[in-house]
This record gives structure tokens, sequence and C-alpha cells, in this order.
């Protein structure tokens, strides 16, 4: 009985040093890293989920890659953003967002007939 209990343990160790073999094997040198730098969060569209207004904060739930990001949100002039919003991120501060609203962001940049004084940031985005 001693035997079979041993075995059972022997077997599974090495049953599960096989599956993480396998696993680091596949995986090889790559590394996994969660942190997202605020980089990409600058210039991404949000949709808010929360309302907020100037002084008073809210959420914005905000796509970047495969990921979806629930920030807390300020407005970065005085507008007042209701739930379903857009928002364009304009600033990111202590793990918190500055948005404008779209209408706000079209007139931020200067358009001419062609569009060449357009910033190439915003050009895609109006």
């Amino acid at each position: 009985m001693f035997v079979m209990i041993g075995l059972s343990i022997a077997i599974g160790i090495s049953c599960g040093v096989g599956v993480i073999g396998l696993i680091w094997l596949h995986r090889g040198n790559q590394g996994v890293n969660s942190f997202l730098p605020a980089e990409h969060l600058i210039g991404s569209y949000g949709v808010v989920d929360i309302p907020f207004a100037d002084r008073h904060p809210g959420k914005v739930r905000v796509n970047i890659g495969d990921s979806v990001l629930n920030l807390r949100a300020f407005a970065y002039t005085s507008e007042q953003f209701e739930l379903g919003d857009g928002a364009f991120v304009v600033a990111v501060e202590d793990n918190c967002v500055f948005v404008v609203s779209r209408d706000s962001l079209q007139s931020l940049a200067p358009i001419d007939c062609n569009g060449d004084d357009i910033d190439p940031l915003l050009r895609d985005l109006i």
C-alpha cells in the first residue's frame, strides 16, 4: 500500500514537472509585462462610464490593443461629461487621465484647406 502511495506521488510530481517544462520550452525567453506606459494612453479614445466635470473625477473606459482599461478621469477643460460621451485622452498624471470631448478636440486643431497645419497625431482623428 505504501508503495502505491509513493508511486502515485512520484507520478504526480513527474507529470507536474513535465508540464512546467513544456510551458517553459514553449514560452522561451518571452517576458510578461503588464505595465502600460503613459505614452500608450495619450491620444486614445475612451467612453465615459461614470459622469464627471471639471474638478470632480469620473471613469473612462479605454481600449488599448487587447486590453480594456477603466481609468479615473478628469476634464482637461471646464467641460462636463455624461455617460456614454466620447473622450480623448490628452494627459496622464498619477494614475489619472485628463480628457477633452470630441467637439473640443476639433476646435483645438487648426485646419487649412490642405490639412497641412494639423498635428499628425490629430489628423486621423478629425
